[in-house]
């Protein structure tokens, strides 16, 4: 069992630091760190099927959707990298309301996945009900941008080529941090 928590524990790294660098591409219109992310992506998914395989083989029923709950967080942040190379090819900007908000989804996330991995380590009833209610929080904050967004597009400040790839990532992260409370709830 040990194993395999050190093996979800560097899955969730994984997903840390790809998170991490997917939030430098979308600030700083780095092609570089969206490159690196890409990388990680792709040993998420290797790792996943692995691991994947070998708990349906040990039959550990607990974890065995762990590695498939990474895999989707890794195909989130995938999204937010397409939506990334999109705007930094286009030459597109988000307004600074809009980056505010990613922002702010971006750093909540990167919480709860430390948070995630401190609990697959020791289990705290304290700490997974705080990741399973601050995603739901994180969640309802990433809706109600929805609103302030329509705002943004009617007032003339966002343009509308810009608002779909706004959508991507927010709603990229929203379904992040639903497999994260998910997860929570599982351990």
């Amino acid at each position: 069992m040990e194993k395999t928590r050190e093996e979800l524990c560097l899955l969730c790294n994984q997903a840390k630091e790809m998170l991490k660098l997917a939030r430098q591409g979308v600030m700083s219109h780095s092609s570089e760190k969206i490159k690196e992310a890409e990388e990680i992506g792709k040993r998420i998914h290797l790792k996943s099927e692995e691991l994947t395989a070998r708990l349906v083989k040990e039959e550990k029923a607990s974890l065995v959707g762990f590695p498939g709950h990474f895999e989707r967080i890794g195909d989130r942040i995938e999204s937010i990298l397409v939506a990334t190379k999109t705007k930094i090819k286009e030459g597109l900007v988000l307004s600074d309301k809009a980056l505010a908000e990613v922002n702010l989804l971006f750093k909540g996330t990167s919480e709860l996945l430390e948070c995630l991995h401190d609990n697959i380590r020791i289990k705290n009833e304290v700490l997974i009900n705080h990741i399973i209610e601050r995603a739901k929080e994180l969640n309802r904050l990433a809706s109600d941008s929805g609103t302030r967004h329509e705002e943004r597009l009617i007032a003339g400040i966002c343009m509308p080529r810009v608002g779909p790839l706004y959508l991507d990532i927010r709603d990229s992260l929203k379904g992040i941090n639903c497999h994260l409370g998910e997860m929570a709830g599982h351990l």
